[in-house]
């Protein structure tokens, strides 16, 4: 008979749910080993694998080797078939280790063997013993390979059919965020640091006693469907916890994607961890900080876990739902002309259509244009008029306009005489500009 030691009480008093993690596979492993070396004793840990070698360097306090009969703990070699078939040999195991648990969540990497086939193995038997289920998986890089990736999508939809809810950290959409972090492994050590990070924020948030609770029902109407999370987690300490420097942090996550995707987010969730210290103020001005960051159909849900265990700490935890796929960011607009620039510079910001438009001429340019040409055809007409007048009325004789001489510009400067001239594009703008251009004046 399987047991669960000190899963009863948490740190800070009675568990309001009882949640059990599931750590699946070497990425799901090495995430509840992460979870037990800091000294997080209250959740209830599991850690499976198909690889008898792999689970016995684990210190997960219960492990289950799947699919003995079958695979003798060789594992699953990468093929989630083998991985599937080896969790439906283990399905009565399994079973009995959900007993007393009122939801689970399950952690891992899928596009392998034991992840990709035991996951929703895992979440079709919880679904038929009622309890319901949260996954936190990891999508592989692009340089994996094809194979690799195409089975973590293919695990992916199976997932979401037997999940209540599937938060996906796709490594691949950020693979160009993560040249900063050094070497490979220190690449994948982070990941799965920031993964146990966000599955421990997510068990306090559904464990204990929230303030302001969110119902997995709603996490599964803000993050289910085809859709990623950019996440981040920060910890602040000390008398007076730093929540701004702490936010920052969190924007420095890798998976943020340094903040560039966070505008296209439709969901984000903002999770306080923290003591009796924390004040309404605090908040309102972090909910601020992040609404600048944020898109304007942005929609922001808050929870707030207070407990005395955290007195003078602060944990801030920011997961944002963005739509699946490679990462859509708008370029900066770069004018390689040096006529563009210099239209810019000297017909301001609305510069003339002559100049900038390319294509057909926006509606109010031709309202404006046609407006001028209305006003010319009434100005002919009014001309005419006055060429025929009416009857016993005397012609009064036209006004002679005599051509304007150019008058040379005398290029006497005064006190500025020692200043050079502007000189742009080989014209001097110190000559006024009907005298540049040699346009008449009526007098």
């Amino acid at each position: 008979m399987f047991e669960f030691k000190n899963e009863e009480k948490g740190a800070g008093g009675e568990l309001s749910c009882r949640i059990k993690v599931y750590g699946i596979g070497t990425t799901g492993l090495h995430c509840v080993d992460r979870l037990v070396l800091g000294g997080h004793s209250q959740v209830p840990v599991v850690g499976l694998h198909t690889c008898a070698q792999k689970l016995e360097g684990s210190i997960a306090p219960l492990k289950i080797l799947l699919g003995e009969p079958v695979l003798r703990g060789a594992g699953a070699g990468g093929d989630p078939e083998m991985g599937t078939e080896a969790a439906e040999h283990s399905a009565d195991t399994l079973r009995v280790t959900l007993k007393g648990a009122q939801m689970i969540f399950l952690t891992g990497a899928l596009g392998g063997g034991t992840g990709s086939g035991t996951m929703p193995v895992l979440a079709r038997v919880a679904r038929q013993e009622g309890i319901k289920t949260l996954a936190l998986v990891t999508m592989p890089f692009a340089f994996e390979g094809r194979r690799r990736n195409a089975q973590a999508e293919e695990a992916l939809k199976n997932l979401r059919e037997n999940c209540d809810v599937v938060l996906v950290m796709d490594h691949g959409r950020f693979s160009s965020f993560l040249g900063h972090m050094g070497g490979l492994r220190e690449a994948f050590e982070s990941m799965n640091s920031l993964q146990m990070s966000l599955l421990l924020d997510l068990w306090r948030m559904y464990s204990y006693t929230n303030v302001s609770p969110v119902a997995l029902e709603n996490l599964r109407t803000s993050f289910g469907g085809d859709n990623q999370v950019l996440c981040g987690f920060a910890l602040s300490e000390g008398e007076a916890p730093g929540f701004e420097a702490a936010l920052e942090q969190v924007f420095q996550s890798p998976l943020m994607a340094n903040s560039i995707l966070l505008r296209q987010a439709t969901e984000v969730l903002v999770n306080f961890s923290s003591g009796s210290q924390l004040t309404m103020q605090q908040v309102h001005k972090t909910l601020d900080m992040i609404k600048v960051r944020t898109g304007p159909k942005s929609r922001i849900v808050t929870s707030a876990v207070i407990r005395d265990e955290f007195h003078h700490k602060m944990g801030i935890t920011v997961i944002a739902s963005v739509p699946a796929g490679e990462p859509h960011i708008h370029p900066l607009q770069v004018l390689s002309s040096q006529d563009e620039k210099q239209a810019l510079l000297f017909d301001g910001v609305e510069a003339s259509p002559a100049v900038t438009a390319k294509g057909p001429l926006p509606i109010p340019v031709e309202q404006e244009l046609a407006a001028h040409a209305v006003e010319a055809i009434a100005e002919l007409a009014a001309e005419k008029r006055a060429e025929k007048p009416e009857e016993g009325k005397p012609v009064k004789p036209r006004k002679k306009f005599t051509r304007q001489e150019i008058l040379d510009f005398q290029d006497v400067k005064g006190r500025f005489e020692k200043l050079d001239p502007t000189i742009v594009n080989g014209e001097n703008l110190d000559i006024p500009a009907f005298m540049r251009k040699r346009i008449a004046v009526k007098r």
